[in-house]
């Protein structure tokens, strides 16, 4: 009798068990499946997200190309925004969903032109064997550049037009990024021989960005097609060293 009372304690211990097990596991499949419920959802909103944000960047690009392609044909920022909004096929207030007015467009875009043309100086100073070759490099890419024309040259004459053909504060502060690399390279070329040691780099480094800015302008205002980028090159390193240059520089220019 004890031994059956027993076996039925343990029969009924075990479907007990078993019950908790199956509503433990029954649990567990509920949760498992709320998670993959929530990832899901999660998942969808992350690709709806990142969908939405690549079709603003797509857009967003669309008008910086379209504002772009405006400032090189006329050679101006004179465009209106209506002008921007039907080259990209959209309404004017579309378009100012993406930019609040025609000078963000324009701060943007120069922006970026002048990131890139300062990768590109900083890509050959890196580059360069001694000082002498990295201003000689730094000289060449923006007479290059300015012999090329298209939104850096626009740029650089939207700035002229405010201040006059004078080379303006304004302008040096647009542009400090690149006169930095110049002045890096100014100081390199002190350590070198190639500069006097009582030169001051970041004067220099302005000073030459400035006249050869201001003097590319001005020889595209003259001559578009006159620019020789090598022959300028070459001749204003010459005028660099024999204003700043050591004796012995000097001597290997002549």
């Amino acid at each position: 009798m004890a031994t059956q009372a027993a076996e039925q304690m343990e029969r009924t211990a075990g479907q007990e068990l078993a019950v908790e097990l199956g509503n433990q596991v029954a649990g567990a499949r509920k949760v498992v499946k709320q998670a993959a419920h929530a990832a899901a959802r999660a998942q969808v909103s992350r690709v709806r997200e990142a969908t939405k944000t690549t079709k603003s960047g797509r857009t967003r690009e669309k008008i910086l190309r379209a504002a772009s392609d405006l400032i090189v044909e006329r050679g101006n920022t004179d465009f209106q925004m209506s002008e921007v909004a039907a080259r990209c096929n959209m309404s004017k207030g579309a378009l100012y969903y993406y930019f609040p007015d025609r000078d963000a467009m324009v701060e943007e875009i120069f922006t970026r032109v002048v990131d890139d043309f300062a990768a590109l100086q900083e890509s050959v100073a890196a580059n360069a064997r001694s000082a002498e070759e990295a201003i000689k490099g730094l000289i060449g890419v923006f007479c290059e550049t300015m012999q090329d024309g298209g939104l850096f040259v626009t740029a650089i004459a939207s700035e002229m037009l405010r201040g006059g053909m004078a080379v303006t504060p304004e302008i040096y502060s647009r542009f400090d990024r690149i006169a930095k690399i110049v002045t890096v390279q100014i100081e390199r070329a002190q350590t070198e021989g190639i500069v006097r040691a009582d030169v001051d780099p970041d004067i220099s480094a302005v000073t030459l960005c400035g006249g050869i800015l201001s003097g590319a302008a001005r020889q595209i205002y003259r001559d578009p097609d006159g620019i020789d980028a090598d022959a300028m090159a070459d001749a204003l390193y010459e005028i660099i060293i024999d204003g700043i240059g050591t004796e012995a520089s000097r001597g290997r220019v002549a």
